[in-house]
């Protein structure tokens, strides 16, 4: 088997004008299919984090009551189910304040305990996350309601005194956050769980894993529990980037069919030039497998020579244009694909060859 692929590999090199119109030909598919494949892979995604960053993979358990009695234990608990990312609670609200400016209207705000550390999607604009206990954070945007210039100072309220080391901002449904002061709460107090966030991995059934959570919940009164989850979000979001997928893997499909024929086509014309080579192969004791071979590992040759120009051309192409890159699991696909087309084409006139009569190709008129 080696020795009949050197062979053939020594056959292909030695005619570098076809196999290199063969691999012009891939070259010119591959080039076409990342282009358009990779600037519509590049979207969708662009369009799945965009909604992501809306919160389609974020679902909410809240206490509505205050009687669900939601164990702080709840943030191990979901953490460990298959398919969440991410999950932090926080508390009953507590209203504080600054000391110096006191208690009065306009200078107030909530803080709430957080269970469980700031999420990944909360970004610490300036100062740091809270580690201690009794340390905190505040939206960066909402500073000026504790009468501070800056991330340092203490608050105080209902027994309760924080220092602020911190201002974070979020997006989505955390965005609803950022008003409310997040601390640490104190060393041996156990804090209720009053809304619990939790964020889906990627391509994680967001509706599926809303029941599971809220059956695996530990709360004394379930049924006072509700998950919402933004439904109509991930609706609109499967919406668009499923047609937008149907459509790009209608134009792959056209796109890997032209070329297929194209290549089989060069083929063809490859192999009518040879047919008194495999004639004469054919008379010295070639097998039609040895003659499919030939025509095989030629357009194997092209192939791979055109995937590879023709791939990082349109790689560049489609970043210039979009500004972004398909996934490299995508990108490993669609070259699989373009490969196995141009194999798939030059199988016909492969076969063609190895059924020709030596008898006949060689007869002198």
């Amino acid at each position: 088997m080696n020795a009949l692929f050197a062979e053939a590999l020594r056959s292909t090199l030695a005619r570098p004008v076809s196999t290199g119109i063969c691999g012009l030909v891939v070259a010119a598919v591959c080039l076409l299919s990342f282009l358009v494949m990779g600037r519509t892979a590049a979207t969708e995604a662009q369009i799945t984090r965009t909604f992501d960053s809306a919160g389609t993979r974020s679902l909410v358990v809240t206490d509505q009551t205050g009687n669900a009695a939601i164990a702080d234990s709840a943030v191990a608990v979901i953490g460990a189910l298959e398919g969440v990312d991410n999950v932090f609670g926080v508390g009953p609200a507590v209203t504080v304040w600054n000391p110096v400016t006191g208690p009065v209207t306009g200078q107030v705000t909530s803080s709430r305990p957080l269970i469980g550390g700031l999420p990944k999607s909360a970004v610490i604009t300036s100062g740091q996350a809270p580690e201690r206990p009794s340390e905190a954070v505040i939206g960066h945007e909402h500073l000026a309601d504790l009468s501070m210039d800056a991330p340092s100072g203490t608050v105080i309220g209902e027994g309760t005194s924080l220092a602020i080391v911190g201002t974070f901002s979020a997006e989505g449904p955390l965005s609803e956050l950022e008003s409310t002061v997040l601390h640490i709460p104190a060393e041996d107090t156990t804090a209720p769980v009053r809304y619990l966030y939790v964020e889906a991995a990627k391509d994680v059934d967001v509706l599926a894993l809303a029941d599971t959570v809220e059956a695996a919940v530990p709360a004394a009164v379930p049924a006072d529990l509700d998950v919402s989850v933004p439904a109509a979000a991930i609706t609109l979001r499967d919406t668009v980037t499923g047609s937008l997928g149907a459509s790009s893997r209608h134009l792959m499909m056209l796109i890997l069919g032209g070329g297929t024929i194209l290549v089989a086509l060069t083929m063809i014309a490859a192999v009518s030039a040879r047919r008194r080579d495999f004639g004469r192969l054919r008379a010295l004791g070639a097998t039609r497998l040895n003659i499919l071979a030939h025509v095989l590992v030629q357009a194997l040759v092209a192939g791979v020579t055109g995937l590879v120009a023709g791939g990082a051309a349109g790689l560049m192409l489609a970043w210039m244009l979009s500004g972004g890159l398909p996934s490299l699991r995508f990108a490993l696909g669609l070259s699989g694909l373009i490969l196995y087309s141009a194999i798939l084409g030059a199988l016909p006139p492969g076969i063609l060859a190895a059924l020709r009569d030596p008898v006949r190709i060689l007869r002198v008129p």
